[in-house]
């Protein structure tokens, strides 16, 4: 990748005056939920039930009987910003630090850069995680340096609100900029968002994160002829490139409890102490709708009707390897059950033929296979449980000996809250008839997806 052109990074995003919020004390905000765990108040708990009841699940269910206070646990943590000052952050937390005499700010030896803060924060347009990677930078005056945990510190505040990633990487520079009032300071960053759910359209890819960069820029930083010495410097250091569009959402309205799902919606911004009528939020409750409806369709699906009642029809494509056939890479998106939050990844399947199959190698076709991975994956679910159907699926609609399924995906659960951890997937595996009792070919495909992954 090259150095990133200047002209990438102006800003288009005018910075968002702050709305007036009537925000709950910590006592009027936490409940408990009957198990020791301190959760939101009962509004939020309330507007994710009549969620999961306009989707048709049945709240009782045993995976889904904590989900409601999970959902509203994981909304006010990712909006905790809200109660914090940049100002009290930065606090006191200012030092002299003196340097030669001709040295920039004020002889303080020249520009601070704090690189590669990742952040998590929440889209106020769709209500789903977005990932920033920002670059901080900022030239000191007075002879003063800030603490540098305290940068990163000040665009956690921003980031655990409602927002755009433009108004984002504004904030957080204006934060900066009135709280230690240096000469300048710049925030540039790359953005992933994640896509919207593609069952409902044709497609061989898995769901994935759409990037674009984003930047902000106050004092020395912004010369409007963009040949600042400071700026330039300060872009030389970037390798940062990056654009796109989200995918365009497709429409739910006509769904019978769409209203009543999008008031749930309404509800739970005004318990996060939200303004609903706020011009960035008054399409949000019905986007947020839609992409739930969307990404659960499959369960609203018969499988009789999707695959028919007939053996899979026997066609040319996957992997031969002796007897076995592999189909690989059957890209999904799904929805985690306890977190109301997206996993994405991809599905492998293997095929061992019935030896009295009039066919030498009969087997599910790919377009089969992906159809029965979207059916499956199109809901509220556990990858475990998506690992058992799709294998179930395969070998009660395929004339088979043996199906096995290896799922490897990657949750936004795991990544923007908790646990946090950005490179970490999921395996799992499922094996059925013949695969079930021969080691040796449960081997042989796990070797086949290790070989398919190192070509990549």
């Amino acid at each position: 990748m090259g150095a990133l052109p200047i002209a990438e990074f102006v800003s288009s995003a005018s910075s968002a005056s702050d709305s007036d919020r009537s925000a709950a004390s910590d006592e009027d905000c936490l409940v408990d939920d009957g198990d020791g765990d301190l959760v939101a108040d009962s509004r939020l708990v309330s507007s994710v039930r009549a969620l999961l009841q306009g989707l048709g699940e049945d709240l009782s269910r045993n995976g889904l009987i904590k989900t409601p206070s999970r959902v509203a646990n994981a909304f006010l943590s990712a909006t905790k910003g809200y109660g914090l000052s940049a100002e009290q952050t930065i606090g006191g937390a200012l030092f002299a630090e003196a340097g030669p005499g001709n040295g920039k700010g004020g002889g303080c030896g020249g520009m601070v850069v704090v690189r590669n803060i990742e952040l998590f924060s929440t889209c106020e347009s769709c209500l789903l995680p977005f990932k920033l990677c920002c670059h901080i930078a900022y030239i000191p005056s007075e002879q003063r340096v800030v603490g540098l945990s305290k940068l990163p510190r000040v665009a956690e505040i921003f980031a655990a609100r409602l927002q755009s990633p433009d108004r984002l990487a504004n904030e957080i520079g204006g934060a900066l900029w009135d709280g230690f009032k240096p000469l300048g300071v710049a925030v540039v960053g790359e953005t992933w968002h994640l896509e919207c759910p593609r069952e409902l359209r044709s497609s061989r890819e898995p769901a994935s994160w759409i990037r674009r960069s984003v930047c902000a820029r106050k004092g020395s930083f912004e010369d409007d002829d963009r040949g600042s010495e400071d700026w330039q410097e300060f872009v030389a250091m970037l390798q940062l490139s990056g654009t796109g569009d989200a995918a365009a959402e497709r429409s739910s309205s006509s769904h019978p409890n769409f209203e009543t799902m999008v008031e749930a919606v309404v509800t739970l911004l005004r318990a996060l102490g939200e303004d609903p009528t706020r011009e960035e939020l008054k399409l949000t409750p019905s986007r947020y709708v839609r992409w739930l409806l969307a990404s659960t369709h499959g369960s609203r699906l018969s499988r009789d009707l999707i695959l028919g009642n007939g053996v899979a029809a026997v066609e040319q494509d996957g992997d031969h390897h002796a007897t076995m056939v592999a189909v690989l890479d059957l890209p999904f998106c799904s929805q985690c059950e306890h977190h109301l939050l997206p996993f994405s990844g991809v599905a492998h399947v293997g095929v061992l033929p019935a030896k009295n199959h009039p066919s030498s190698h009969p087997r599910a076709s790919r377009a089969i296979l992906e159809k029965i991975v979207k059916l499956y994956s199109c809901r509220l679910q556990v990858q475990e449980r998506l690992t058992r159907q799709i294998a179930d699926a395969v070998m009660s609609s395929t004339a088979a000996s043996g199906v096995m399924v290896v799922v490897e995906a990657g949750h936004v659960c795991m990544i923007s809250r908790g646990v946090k951890k950005t490179g970490s997937t999921t395996g799992t595996l499922a094996t059925m008839g013949d695969f079930a009792v021969h080691g040796k070919k449960r081997a042989e495909f796990l070797q086949m997806i290790a070989t398919a992954n190192s070509s990549k």
